[in-house]
């Protein structure tokens, strides 16, 4: 491990998504080739390499980045067993890239892993918005460019205040049907103070299109 940063480039990377690259660099299944075809070194590649043409994974061997194969049929998703090495490896932040913009249920199950992983340094990233684990504290949240406002929404239930925001909040409780908690904001450019009394949320930051 050269850095604590690492970049996890999934499938659906795009070449939007490559200047959000930081750190070290982890390729999963067809963003191996999208990585190597714009000349980034891979730490390491992981995957079934299902979706890699005959042509992509003879420059992946060429590459001599270092493999992790898994089969087909597994119980974790490539994704998942990229963000198990990265943690494995020490990593304390780790950027997942191009998770959206192919099926949604591959979305949902990136997403809802963020609950399962509970890793505060682990984010889900597009040039658009970012969605982030959060859990019982307090959390300040700055206005960071291109980010214009943020939601948060909960699998389970949580008790929260938010200081400081468009919308503030009171010991407020949510559970998984609270969707009023999208698209607050910032006041001027003051951070947000949200402390969650109770439970977890995740955080997404987005930008307004």
């Amino acid at each position: 491990m050269k850095n604590n940063m690492v970049s996890i480039l999934l499938s659906k990377t795009k070449p939007a998504d490559l200047p959000l690259i930081q750190g070290d660099v982890i390729g999963v299944d067809r963003g191996c080739a999208i990585a190597l075809k714009n000349k980034l070194s891979l730490t390491m590649a992981i995957g079934d390499f299902d979706s890699l043409s005959s042509a992509d994974y003879a420059l992946l061997k060429k590459s001599r980045t270092p493999l992790k194969t898994f089969p087909t049929s597994k119980d974790k998703s490539d994704a998942e067993l990229a963000i198990d090495w990265a943690i494995e490896q020490g990593y304390q932040t780790l950027i997942v890239l191009g998770f959206s913009g192919g099926r949604l249920d591959h979305q949902q199950a990136l997403i809802q892993a963020l609950f399962k992983y509970k890793h505060s340094g682990l984010r889900l990233q597009t040039p658009e918005q970012t969605i982030q684990f959060l859990s019982k504290g307090t959390h300040v949240i700055k206005k960071e460019k291109p980010f214009e406002v943020f939601s948060f929404f909960t699998l389970s239930q949580a008790l929260v205040s938010l200081k400081g925001a468009v919308f503030p909040l009171q010991n407020t409780k949510i559970d998984v049907s609270s969707i009023y908690t999208l698209s607050n904001g910032w006041v001027n450019q003051d951070p947000v103070e949200l402390t969650l009394h109770t439970g977890e949320i995740l955080l997404f930051r987005s930008r307004l299109f």
